[in-house]
């Protein structure tokens, strides 16, 4: 069927591991392909998956749907941006078959969860939003659009996630907790107070280290 197919949009690591989520999804993918803008690519296969273009091709698989596997968020979403600029793509969700997710969750389009995710009860998760491997995500918690959490992060149950939100691999996050739009907590910290937009905190407990570039939706 048409609407079973999917390319994925980069070829970078997170690309790669989305090839495999793709092909053990919940959602039964079929993978035709990559596009990435890297010239050392095109025309090569990467993990038996051959390349088929760059970005603004997606024009050519307008039958496919398409996943942005992008890390950063503010990259991913200049991505997303680009190819709605020029029409009309479809994205893909892909959620690999050993996550843990209730019957009370939601997932939005272009969003990717991998491996050995656990979410659990009245959760809603945004559009273009990556959950990396062995995280775990509690009740009550709201990631919003272009989210990016890490591997092995430890979200806590009842946390508000604004738009653009990125947590580093190994990161905690105490219940009940807000994380303003566009910010970045980083890997291994632990994060005890709210957080507002567009900043990097770091450490245990994590404090404010400085601002970042404004992310706006």
């Amino acid at each position: 069927m048409a609407e079973s197919k999917i390319i994925i949009v980069a070829t970078g690591g997170l690309g790669r591991e989305a090839l495999w989520a793709a092909r053990e999804s919940r959602e039964g993918w079929a993978v035709t392909g990559f596009l990435d803008d890297d010239d050392g690519v095109q025309g090569q296969s990467v993990c038996d998956v051959p390349v088929l273009g760059r970005v603004d091709d997606w024009h050519r698989f307008a039958d496919h749907h398409f996943l942005v596997a992008i890390g950063a968020p503010r990259s991913r979403q200049a991505v997303v941006r680009r190819m709605m600029k020029t029409g009309n793509p479809r994205f893909g969700t892909v959620v690999h078959r050993s996550a843990a997710l209730s019957g009370y969750v939601s997932i939005g389009e272009g969003s990717l969860v991998c491996a050995n995710v656990s979410i659990t009860t009245q959760i809603r998760i945004g559009r273009h939003v990556i959950v990396n491997l062995n995280t775990t995500v509690g009740h009550d918690t709201e990631l919003g659009d272009f989210n990016t959490l890490a591997p092995l992060v430890a979200c806590s149950g009842g946390v508000t996630a604004g738009a653009g939100v990125e947590i580093g691999t190994g990161a905690s996050i105490r219940q009940g907790l807000t994380l303003g739009q566009g910010c970045m907590i980083g890997m291994g910290s632990t994060l005890t107070k709210d957080v507002p937009a567009n900043s990097l905190w770091l450490g245990n407990p994590a404090t404010e280290r400085r601002r970042l570039d404004e992310f706006l939706l």
